[in-house]
């Protein structure tokens, strides 16, 4: 079955986030787990990721195509350890390394993600809500809006 683009895009950086791993360079290895629309993460998993595709809005272009501008969010998450007092294991620390990391994955101009992507810009972000006294973990998200092409009536190509 072939895919349509907006699914060849999602795909590409569900892979692409999977490269969040400390020996790479990131703060964080939340890409050692990677997951497309989950709302319940397993708990044994200390580092994940989460890519959920949202929705888009199109407008025509000229010379029969359409210009599709579809947003996906990233959630991270990270376990931590509550009981440490350094500043590097605080929370907050640790959320903002998440969301560093996110945008520098998702936007990495170096990285090809797909030759079918015109155009990609973060929009919105930040830490998910502080942990209370029984959490382990901690979580970032961001959105981004991805700008695509498709032939009008046609999604495939």
């Amino acid at each position: 079955m072939a895919s349509t683009i907006r699914e060849q895009i999602i795909s590409a950086y569900q892979t692409r986030l999977a490269a969040i791993r400390t020996t790479a360079g990131y703060n964080s290895n939340c890409g050692a787990a990677v997951y497309r629309a989950t709302a319940n993460i397993d708990p044994d998993d200390t580092a994940a990721v989460v890519i959920w595709p949202k929705t888009e809005t199109v407008t025509r272009e000229d010379y029969g195509q359409c210009m599709a501008e579809m947003t996906l969010r990233v959630e991270a998450v990270s376990a931590f350890d509550p009981t440490s007092a350094l500043t590097a294991d605080h929370p907050s620390v640790i959320q903002e390394a998440l969301l560093g990391d996110i945008i520098q994955c998702m936007t990495d101009l170096d990285a090809t993600v797909s030759s079918k992507i015109d155009d990609i810009m973060y929009v919105t972000g930040g830490p998910a809500e502080m942990p209370g006294d029984q959490d382990t973990r901690v979580a970032a998200f961001a959105e981004f809006e991805i700008k695509y092409r498709f032939d009008i009536g046609d999604p495939y190509n």
